[in-house]
This record gives structure tokens, C-alpha cells and sequence, in this order.
């Protein structure tokens, strides 16, 4: 006897949001109607005892140091997984179970927890007539990419068979009838987190539901690049237009093989394609739709000319270590391995800059650019093949991008009043007063010039009284052009609704920086109420930040960045990215005609009068 899955529809999925559920969960429905056949049920590999092998890849690089592993059973006993480096970034665990029920299996490394461990994992009775499931899905997976285990219904009879997902991100299911018994689930989830796997079978959980798997982030970045190595023959046509040919190769198996026309440095007509196959091959010229003279063309491809990974050979530092912002490099010889295409890619914590370069030998040096250190796996195929010694395991050392943060908590501003002296206090050095300007447009539509006072040395106060309540827009221009940050928003009144998108920043210091000198921004945070203020800058090197809170919904920031190169800068409220963070900022080395406009604040003063 055995049950196989029939879908009452067409890959019936039913989204539920449930009121229960904590926010951010997603929950995912499939429902199946299980039929009974006549035909048996052949289990799979199995241990001695009859279980299912535990058997799962899991990310992870081992460099110095040792990862063991321990299962605890349910018994209270422990067990040894046996843990395998696969060489290329992973390993594999392997475990037989000898016990039904619950396990809980711990891997470490030098001692401590890898981000996966602990995984829980359920062991059912082997060939209990129930409905049981095994399979990695329901224990581990990493977000982005498909996740699968089994579902077994032989002798399970006739009934419903319910399947739900619930975790951090929707998980799209599908279902594949093996037609043996079982059906093979699979689900995508597309953020990292703890997913719980719902199996029922007649409205019943099966041994070991709900299932929690441990989904992790994919941190690891790949960087390809392909390059072509073709022959060129020789062709016996006399023809001086090549725009008006066109070419086509036949292979002696009959495959046709993409080719070019191209015209030889000793200006004979040629033909250039990468040869696959050993004997004649048949080239026809084709001229306003008929052969020219001499086509077809015969040329004859020997073995030496088939391209052979074997015969390819790769050297260099780069294949075994390189260290973080640092060329890495090494070199790919194709000479003796006839004529194929040269694929590259570099797999690790960062993606890389992949740059290609053809020696005079004959042979190209290959260089990529980490800035992360970790293990980095680099492939190199010749031909479609893997290079002897690809993949190869490459230890990446120094420091990487350093992240420098902190968080300061805003308080709500007083509030502004009809009538209230407001003022906006912007430093902007080496300047000229008489080249600012600006207005402020009240929430009917009346816009008045703003006075511009020269307070402290290169800072000025923007001066309104408003008539109005509510939102208004202040413009502050310098030569026509507003400064950083400009137009501000100011709420006379109550403030309304606050949040992240209320925030405002602006200043030189998100747009470029020099290193060694203080990068200045200034943030605005009085429309947005109270809450948390974050700010973070990270790049090549420690950048020391320094923060000036002014007391009134508005401070100062500047940060020093140590070396030149690339930095991000987030600014974050209550937890969220304020409108255009991350910055991506370009920090250059030092140079002496640094001139900046910076709204270092953007204060309100209220002061009462007459009217």
C-alpha cells in the first residue's frame, strides 16, 4: 500500500495573516487530500536500524582551529557527528540516528557555537505506518535559496494532509509528487530567522511538527568574469568588404559552432571560433545570399587545438593568501591547453574587483581586490573544466571595514508659538553674508524674506516671526543655490506625526571627505519628535566620530576617517533610515584647498513680541 499526494488545485496556496501571530511573521498554507493505491512504498538510504541519515551542507569556513561536534538524544546520551571541510567555504554533517524523538545536535568551533548551532532535529519510528517527515529544510537553511526535505504517507490511509510555514518572510511552497510514496516540499524564504514547519495529517500534527528551522543570512559575495581564447584560420577568399559576409561553421558531428569574420594583421580574411571537436570542419562564406568563390572552406582542427583543462596550469600568491585592500594575484597559462574560454570567480565575504591582463608570454594575470578579510574560495575553468587544483582556498588577512556608531537619544523641542521669535542658526565658513537669502512660506501660501543676522564667527541666524499655526517651509540659499539641508520644515504648534522620514540632514560631510580632517553634517530632528538619534560610519579605516546636541531638535556632527577610500555613513531614527542614508561618502587623501559650506545647526529660538 502506499499514498500519494493529489492537490485539490492546481498548486493551491492560501496566504493567512493571523491576528496572533507576532508582527512580522508570515504564515504559508498548502493542503493536500491523500489518496490510497496499491502499489509499495520503497524507502530510501537508510542505517542499519532503519532510520534516515542525518545529512546536511552547512556555510561555513574552517580556518586554524578545530570544529567538532555532539548530539544530545533523547535518552540523555551523546553522539559524534562526523563533521567533513569541503574545502570551498562549507561543510558537511553527517549523523545516524539510533533513537526516535527530539535531538538537539551542538557544533563548535575553537570551543564555541557556530551562528547555525544548536540545531534541533526530530527522529521518527522507521516504517510506523504514520505520516513522517525528514529532510534538512526542516532543520536548517540559508535565506534565498531553497530549502527541501520529504514527506512519507505510506500506510497513512486516506485523509488531509496540511502544510504550513511561518517565519520572518513570506516562504513560497512547492509540492512534487514522487509517485513512491513520498513528496519532496521545498520553500524559499527570503530573510533569516527562526521557521516553524507545520505538518498535519488529518487535522493532527505528525510526529515531531511543528518544526523549527534555523535560517541564516548568505553572506558570502561572488565575482565572475569570463574571457575567450579563440582560433583564427586562415581563409582562401578574396573579398575587401567584410560587412557584406556572413559566416557559418559546421563541426563534424554537424553542430553548427559560432564564429567571426575578421580581418588578419597580414590583412588576409580569417575566421576566428573556438574549436570543440577533432576533424574537418566546413566553412561557408555567404555574399548577398549565395557562396562566395572557394566556399565552402575546409579546415581541419587536430587534438592539440581542443582545449584540455588539464593542460592549463594557474600560480601565484593570489591562489593561497592576499591580504584586505591589497592587489591579489596570480597567473593563468592556457598554452599548451589549446583553444576554450577562461572563467574566473571569486566567492567570499566581499565581492571583489576582478581585473584581467594579457602578458607578453602568452599567458594573463588575474588580480581581485578584498576588503573583508575571511576565506575567499577562487575558481578558475579552462574550457568549461575546473583548472587542476580549482577551487582553490584562499586565507584573506588585515582588516577589513571598520564600523564606528553611536546612538544618543533626542528629546522633543518646545514648541513654537504665533508671534515666537524663531531662529535657524546655520555656520557656514568663509562667506559672505550679502550672498544668502531667505524666505519662509507659512501653510497658506504667504512667503516673506527671512532676516539673515552674522552671529559667531561663519554662523548666521535665519530670523522669522510666524503669523500662522502650522507646517511651515524655510528656503536658505547661498548664490542662489540652498545650502545643505534646505528647505527645512517648521511646525508652528503642536507637532504632528513623527518618525524617521521627518529627519533631515545635510553638510559636506555626507557628499566627500579628506582623511585626517573632520567631515561636518548637521541633522535636524525637531520635526520628528523624541526618540533615538543613530549614526554610523564605516569604511577602511576607524573614522572617530563627535556629536554635538544643541537642545533643540537640531546638532552637530563630524566625523574623522583615517585613510582614504569609500565610507558609508547611516543615520537612523528610532531604528530607521532617515530619507537618502546610507551616504556613500568618497574620502581622498589630504589636500589644502578644502573650502566647505557646513550647516553645523539648525536651532529655534522663541522669543515674545509685541505685536
Amino acid at each position: 500500500m502506499r499514498s500519494v499526494f493529489w492537490m485539490q488545485m492546481s498548486e493551491l496556496f492560501k496566504f493567512v495573516n493571523h491576528g496572533s501571530l507576532p508582527v512580522g511573521v508570515t504564515l504559508w498554507i498548502l493542503t493536500f487530500l491523500l489518496q490510497v493505491t496499491e502499489e509499495p512504498y520503497v524507502p530510501g538510504d537508510m542505517n542499519g536500524i532503519g532510520f534516515k541519515p542525518f545529512d546536511m551542507v552547512i556555510p561555513f569556513a574552517v580556518r586554524k582551529g578545530e570544529i567538532t561536534g555532539e548530539v544530545h538524544m533523547p535518552s540523555g546520551k551523546t553522539a559524534t557527528p562526523e563533521i567533513v571541510d569541503n574545502k570551498d567555504g562549507t561543510v558537511t554533517v553527517r549523523y545516524a540516528p539510533v533513537e526516535v524523538g527530539l535531538h538537539e545536535m551542538h557544533i563548535k568551533y575553537i570551543g564555541n557555537h557556530i551562528p547555525e548551532s544548536p540545531l534541533q532535529f526530530y527522529v521518527n519510528y522507521p516504517n510506523s505506518g504514520n505520516v513522517t517527515a525528514y529532510g534538512p529544510g526542516l532543520v536548517y537553511g540559508v535565506s534565498n535559496k531553497p530549502a527541501t526535505f520529504t514527506i512519507v504517507t505510506e500506510d497513512a490511509g486516506e485523509g488531509g494532509l496540511d502544510l504550513a510555514i511561518e517565519g520572518p518572510s513570506k516562504a513560497e511552497i512547492s509540492c512534487i509528487d514522487n509517485k513512491d510514496g513520498t513528496c519532496t516540499v521545498t520553500y524559499l524564504p527570503t530573510l533569516p530567522g527562526d521557521y516553524s514547519i507545520l505538518v498535519k495529517y488529518n487535522d493532527k500534527h505528525i510526529p515531531g511538527s511543528p518544526f523549527t528551522a534555523k535560517i541564516t543570512d548568505d553572506s558570502r559575495r561572488r565575482s565572475q568574469v569570463k574571457l575567450g581564447s579563440a582560433a583564427d584560420f586562415l581563409l582562401d577568399i578574396n573579398e575587401s568588404d567584410l560587412s557584406l559576409l556572413t559566416a557559418s561553421i559546421k563541426a563534424p558531428s554537424g553542430r553548427d559552432e559560432p564564429c567571426l569574420l575578421k580581418r588578419l594583421p597580414n590583412n588576409h580574411i580569417g575566421i576566428s571560433f573556438i574549436p570543440r571537436e577533432v576533424g574537418e570542419h566546413w566553412v561557408s562564406i555567404i555574399k548577398n545570399g549565395s557562396h562566395v568563390p572557394n566556399s565552402p572552406v575546409s579546415i581541419m582542427v587536430v587534438q592539440s587545438e581542443i582545449g584540455d583543462a588539464s593542460r592549463a596550469r594557474v600560480s601565484g600568491r593570489g591562489l593561497v593568501e592576499g591580504r584586505t585592500f591589497e592587489m591579489c594575484d596570480f597567473i593563468v597559462d592556457t598554452r599548451d591547453a589549446g583553444y576554450g574560454g577562461i572563467s574566473l570567480a571569486v566567492e567570499g565575504p566581499s565581492k571583489v574587483d576582478i581585473q584581467t591582463e594579457d602578458l607578453d608570454d602568452g599567458t594573463c594575470r588575474v588580480s581581485y581586490f578584498p576588503t573583508v578579510p575571511g576565506v575567499y574560495i577562487v575558481s578558475t575553468k579552462f574550457a568549461d573544466e575546473h583548472i587542476p587544483g580549482s577551487p582553490f582556498t584562499v586565507k584573506i588577512s588585515g582588516e577589513g571595514r571598520v564600523k564606528e556608531s553611536i546612538t544618543r537619544t533626542q528629546r522633543a523641542p518646545s514648541v513654537a508659538t504665533v508671534g515666537s521669535l524663531c531662529d535657524l542658526n546655520l555656520k557656514i565658513p568663509e562667506i559672505d553674508i550679502g550672498d544668502m537669502s531667505a524666505r519662509v512660506t507659512s501653510p497658506s501660501g504667504r512667503s516673506t524674506d527671512a532676516e539673515i543676522v552674522e552671529h559667531d564667527k561663519n554662523t548666521y541666524c535665519v530670523r522669522f516671526v510666524p503669523q500662522e499655526m502650522g507646517v511651515h517651509t524655510v528656503e536658505v540659499r547661498y548664490r542662489r543655490q540652498h545650502v545643505p539641508g534646505s528647505p527645512f520644515q517648521f511646525t508652528v504648534g503642536p507637532l504632528g506625526e513623527g518618525g524617521a522620514n521627518k529627519v533631515r540632514a545635510g553638510g559636506p560631510g555626507l557628499d566627500r571627505a579628506e582623511a585626517g580632517i573632520p567631515a561636518e553634517f548637521s541633522i535636524w530632528t525637531r520635526e520628528a519628535g523624541a526618540g533615538g538619534l543613530s549614526i554610523a560610519v564605516e569604511g577602511p579605516s576607524k573614522a572617530e566620530i563627535a556629536f554635538e546636541d544643541h537642545k533643540d531638535g537640531s546638532c552637530g556632527v563630524s566625523y574623522t576617517a583615517q585613510e582614504p577610500g569609500n565610507y558609508e555613513v547611516s543615520i537612523k531614527f528610532n531604528d530607521e533610515h532617515i530619507p537618502e542614508s546610507p551616504y556613500l561618502v568618497p574620502v581622498i587623501a589630504p589636500s589644502d584647498d578644502a573650502r566647505r559650506l557646513t550647516v553645523m545647526s539648525l536651532q529655534v529660538r522663541h522669543k515674545e513680541t509685541s505685536q
